[in-house]
């Protein structure tokens, strides 16, 4: 049976849905399919790919949504309709234009941080996404790490931050096309790596994912600070958390471009460790004055 096949057995087997239109979703980003079903549905083939055992959270996504089968929550996703242990997914199509393909206007930041917060605000306990275990298996076997004196103290100083607040339900992968904005909506797409983590880590993510200047930073962090009950976080605590996504993020897309030879993740990992290096570097001339 092909994954198409398979998919098509998905809403007819499964959801008793006659299927009459089905076209694949080109999405270069993911190891699984995705397909978009009469125009209202997404399916998700999960090809099991042997990078999810090692990147992706897949007890969180299921006892994710798990909680949503048994009690209704309000959070900023695609309405769930269908999950399984395979962690095969179909879910609503969301209409809206990708964060990424947007110009970076206070508005459309606003929009997204206020589905941060709707996420951070829902009461419920899912297994952890713990960052810095990340970070460790992500580097394990990289052959150009960063510079160890400031990534050491990168971590230390984010583990501070990460230890000072609750931890909260977190999408934890905010890159441009995981956010779909609609209306001065934003939904959030592909919870491969929800789980619980510090708040202050989905803000990081979307500044370091979108590559958002300080300016945009200072209004992302504000636009959190008073949406949330959460006692707020400085300046200085997001710049720290966000050279530790940059730098998590280098040696994901390192480590992922060792294991698969996509150029892709060759330029990407690039571009957070120029990123990375930069904030070294300033904090180099920091030390100077």
């Amino acid at each position: 049976m092909t994954y198409l096949q398979y998919a098509i057995s998905i809403m007819e087997e499964n959801l008793k849905t006659k299927v009459f239109s089905i076209r694949p979703i080109d999405d270069d980003e993911h190891e699984n399919l995705l397909f978009l079903v009469n125009f209202d549905y997404v399916v998700r083939v999960n090809n099991k790919h042997p990078l999810d055992e090692i990147f992706r959270e897949k007890h969180g996504e299921y006892r994710l949504y798990e909680a949503l089968s048994k009690k209704a929550l309000a959070l900023p996703i695609p309405p769930f309709i269908y999950y399984n242990e395979r962690r095969d997914k179909v879910e609503a199509f969301v209409p809206g234009t990708p964060f990424g393909e947007l110009h970076s206007e206070p508005e459309h930041i606003k929009s997204v941080v206020a589905s941060i917060a709707e996420m951070h605000n829902v009461v419920l306990e899912i297994p952890p996404f713990d960052p810095i275990a990340r970070f460790r298996t992500y580097k394990a076997g990289n052959r150009s790490p960063l510079p160890d004196a400031f990534e050491q103290e990168v971590i230390k100083r984010f583990q501070m931050v990460y230890d000072s607040r609750p931890l909260v339900l977190s999408h934890n992968h905010l890159d441009g096309k995981s956010i779909i904005v609609d209306q001065g909506k934003a939904t959030f797409l592909d919870l491969a790596f929800v789980g619980m983590n510090a708040p202050i880590y989905d803000i990081a993510s979307f500044v370091s994912e979108n590559v958002l200047d300080t300016a945009n930073a200072r209004i992302a962090l504000l636009a959190y600070s008073v949406q949330t009950l959460e006692s707020p976080y400085s300046l200085e605590e997001l710049e720290t958390a966000v050279s530790f996504v940059d730098a998590l993020s280098y040696y994901y897309n390192a480590k992922m471009y060792r294991l698969t030879k996509q150029e892709r993740y060759k330029k990407l990992a690039a571009i957070k460790k120029k990123r990375f290096l930069f904030a070294f570097e300033s904090s180099l001339m920091e030390d100077k004055e």
